[in-house]
């Protein structure tokens, strides 16, 4: 799911080169009113309000990349409108070609569409602008994973991780792959990186468990399987008193 962010001002689209056709500031401080409004109308779950209040924004300044650019994120996560959502963050990139996080949007939408080519083009786009973007990294690791391309997951996998160490999706998924390439001691190394981190990581424990009992340690694979145990015991509590 592609998620809402800060509030980005159309006094900063200035600075980056935007071209505003509005008559004067009190205008542009009215759509950043409506956008700023939008936010708030999303905080309480009135996604088909935000949509309208940035449309309004769209109305009065319709290079607002930003506001193009959230009113996808709603057309496509709340409204239903997959169509709408792509199509207002590709106007939001046409607007700010350095917009990464709207290339990342775009990217997981292209992969929610099975249009892997589009969806691995737009993810690179957003490595490409900021390099050190750890949730575009992440996703094209998963897309490499998705597509069956180890070699290229592995690789980003790590890379994602230089920027987040403790990640605990790329750590898992990681360890996954290596042992599938018989790397058994690195995925073991990677584990225990990720159980330090996240000691409640179930399926963690799990897969250490296995590969410890596939290398003929019996004791390790014992303490594993326990902590395996005792994390979902401990999950399932969680659960049970949140849903009181």
């Amino acid at each position: 799911m592609i998620t809402p962010h800060s509030v980005f001002f159309v006094t900063t689209m200035l600075v980056l080169g935007a071209v505003i056709s509005l008559p004067g500031r009190v205008r542009a401080d009215e759509a950043q009113a409506l956008y700023n409004q939008a936010l708030s109308q999303i905080q309480q779950q009135n996604h088909r309000q935000a949509a309208e209040s940035l449309q309004a924004a769209i109305h009065i300044f319709p290079k607002f990349a930003e506001a193009h650019h959230l009113l996808g994120v709603i057309s496509f996560n709340s409204l239903h409108n997959p169509q709408q959502g792509m199509d207002h963050i590709k106007k939001a990139v046409s607007l700010h070609p350095n917009f990464a996080r709207a290339y990342l949007d775009l990217g997981l939408i292209y992969q929610h569409q099975k249009n892997v080519a589009a969806a691995e083009a737009a993810l690179t786009s957003a490595i490409h602008i900021y390099p050190n973007y750890p949730e575009a990294r992440l996703s094209l690791a998963l897309l490499y994973d998705q597509m069956g391309d180890t070699s290229k997951a592995i690789s980003t996998y790590r890379a994602a991780l230089t920027l987040q160490p403790k990640q605990p999706q790329a750590l898992f998924n990681l360890a996954l792959l290596l042992d599938q390439q018989d790397n058994t001691k690195e995925a073991q190394d990677i584990l225990e990186q990720l159980t330090a981190a996240h000691p409640g990581h179930t399926d963690g424990w799990m897969l250490m468990a296995q590969l410890h009992e596939k290398s003929n340690e019996t004791d390790q694979a014992m303490l594993a399987y326990h902590k395996a145990v005792q994390s979902n015991r401990s999950e399932e509590h969680t659960s049970e008193l949140q849903s009181h």
